[in-house]
């Protein structure tokens, strides 16, 4: 309704007054849709396996990343069609997904499924937070050095070097191919190992950014760029199911929300300092 609404609005280039209602629909668009997303993941939680929690949310990483890694033709594509097509097809899509989800959801509703194979109370029964809150500030600072400052970096990086790469279009192929690599490697991850992948990303993609700021040469650089793709693989592959192994049954909306929330600090961190 309320990108219908902000499709209905802009299709009359509103002026005075009324042009401030904008700025109350986006916020009820963005307020709305994280009220959407943390329930949502807590309901797949519910509908799955714990132990193949990780693979299907490989998917969702999947789809986020691709998203980012082809940003730039959907900002080009968003600009083509004009503000009022672009809400009124993303509100036919929404509603599209969200009369699915519904029927979808009351097919399996009614199925009993084994609790011990689906459970999802922690062993003590208490939230770990700071984990949660550990893996989301992470995460978050991650992925804006993936999209904001590695594309920088590398475009004056192959400039020094007098190589005909582009930066851009390097790390654009990272976050494609981490995509491709976490559909994949979701299928490896499982309760017993996530928390290895997850420390061997915090610590591999650290590492990795240190080696590609110290190495000035185009051969280690590539190598860098290889390393950092496959260690935000495993990072963005195990986080917020660790995240969810680590979240009291009672408590995990609010962790997810908490989750959610905390990963956004990089990038208001990135635009408050640096633009």
């Amino acid at each position: 309704m309320i990108f219908m609404a902000l499709a209905l609005t802009l299709f009359f280039e509103p002026s005075g007054p009324i042009k401030w209602v904008i700025p109350v629909f986006i916020t009820g668009w963005l307020i709305s849709m994280n009220m959407f997303r943390s329930p949502a993941i807590s309901i797949i939680e519910r509908l799955v396996p714990q132990r193949q929690l990780p693979a299907v949310l490989a998917l969702f990483i999947f789809t986020f990343d691709i998203a980012y890694s082809i940003e730039p033709i959907i900002v080009d594509l968003l600009n083509f069609l004009g503000g009022p097509i672009t809400f009124f097809v993303g509100g036919v899509l929404i509603f599209s997904s969200g009369a699915f989800l519904k029927s979808s959801y009351k097919k399996v509703a009614h199925i009993k499924l084994d609790k011990k194979a689906y459970e999802t109370e922690t062993k003590t029964g208490k939230s770990k937070f700071w984990i949660v809150i550990v893996l989301s500030l992470v995460l978050g600072i991650y992925t804006t050095l993936m999209l904001k400052f590695i594309p920088n970096f590398l475009n004056d990086r192959m400039g020094q070097l007098d190589v005909n790469i582009s930066g851009s279009v390097l790390a654009t192929f990272m976050l494609f191919a981490s995509a491709i690599f976490c559909f994949f490697l979701g299928k490896k991850v499982n309760q017993d190992n996530i928390d290895v992948f997850a420390v061997w990303g915090i610590i591999g993609f650290a590492f990795s950014i240190g080696l590609l700021v110290a190495f000035n040469n185009i051969f280690p650089t590539l190598i860098c760029v290889l390393l950092l793709m496959v260690f935000f693989s495993f990072l963005s592959v195990s986080a917020l199911p660790l995240a969810l192994y680590e979240l009291s049954t009672k408590q995990t909306i609010f962790g997810l929300g908490l989750f959610y929330g905390l990963a956004e600090f990089g990038d208001q961190f990135w635009n408050i300092v640096f633009l």
